[in-house]
């Protein structure tokens, strides 16, 4: 509703039932991990816990090799330490960042390949061993 700007309109339809869920939430919103298990219950909670799961760890690995995916990555950190006590995620702070990002490093390898070539210079690679090398 707050994308669609109509959440003003939707807060005074909805005022008798929000006045009877702010005594049970006890002022506030539901954390972010809590909204799926209240909305769809035992298994699309954990269908989604599953899900942020994959996708953070999807957004982990690329960091290793990527400097706009360690930077998002960050973000994602951030955000679900700042979750567990409101929905972040769909906050304009996030979703602001997130495009600031995208549009730097849009510009950045673009005009410059800025990004690219620091990767190819071996700046951002790991320096652990694997697991069969010998020293």
């Amino acid at each position: 509703m707050f994308f669609t700007l109509t959440d003003s309109y939707f807060a005074e339809v909805l005022a008798p039932t929000l006045a009877q869920l702010d005594r049970v939430l006890g002022g506030g919103e539901f954390p972010f991990l809590t909204v799926p298990f209240v909305d769809y219950g035992a298994f699309g909670g954990i269908a989604f816990i599953v899900l942020c799961g994959f996708v953070i760890r999807l957004i982990y690995q690329r960091a290793a090799s990527s400097v706009v995916a360690a930077a998002v990555y960050g973000q994602f950190g951030a955000a679900m330490l700042f979750s567990s006590h409101s929905l972040y995620f769909t906050h304009q702070n996030f979703l602001f960042t997130l495009l600031l990002i995208w549009g730097i490093s849009a510009l950045v390898t673009r005009k410059h390949g800025a990004c690219r070539t620091a990767i190819e210079n071996g700046i951002f690679v790991s320096r652990r061993r694997s697991k069969g090398a010998r020293v």
